[in-house]
């Protein structure tokens, strides 16, 4: 692991009493705060590595695969789900981006609230949702 450089920011911070020229309590003159930041956004490189790296069984991509091509080909699924659904059921990988796996929990969570698409696929698209979601919290 390679050592990051610190960056420091100063912040300089000015009180400016009120009508009745109290200032609460607080000093009249400026401060200075000095607070040091990592350059990795203050998230441990470990946690950031498995964040990117989630992914999901090529059994499962299959699944949830053929449940999108199934809500994009439905006659009950709203014309903007079935374009997004027809999308990422062509686009869904083993290996695919965090970003993308919470694109298509969204899309399954948009389905599983939709009343015209049937119970049996809503359901589904409920668990896959809770699923993907899930993998990508551990």
């Amino acid at each position: 692991m390679r050592a990051r450089p610190i960056l420091p920011v100063l912040v300089a911070a000015v009180l400016v009493p009120d009508a009745h020229g109290v200032s609460r309590g607080l000093d009249r003159e400026p401060s200075m705060v000095e607070h040091t930041f990592d350059s990795g956004g203050g998230v441990s490189e470990g946690r950031s590595q498995r964040m990117l790296r989630t992914t999901i069984g090529p059994d499962d991509a299959a699944t949830v695969g053929e449940l999108l091509r199934e809500l994009g080909q439905g006659v009950g699924t709203p014309e903007e789900l079935r374009d997004a659904a027809i999308y990422w059921s062509a686009a869904i990988d083993p290996d695919m981006e965090c970003a993308d796996l919470q694109t298509i929990a969204w899309l399954l969570r948009d389905a599983s609230a939709q009343r015209r698409v049937p119970t049996a696929k809503r359901d589904r698209a409920r668990y896959w949702a809770a699923y993907l979601e899930g993998r990508m919290a551990s």
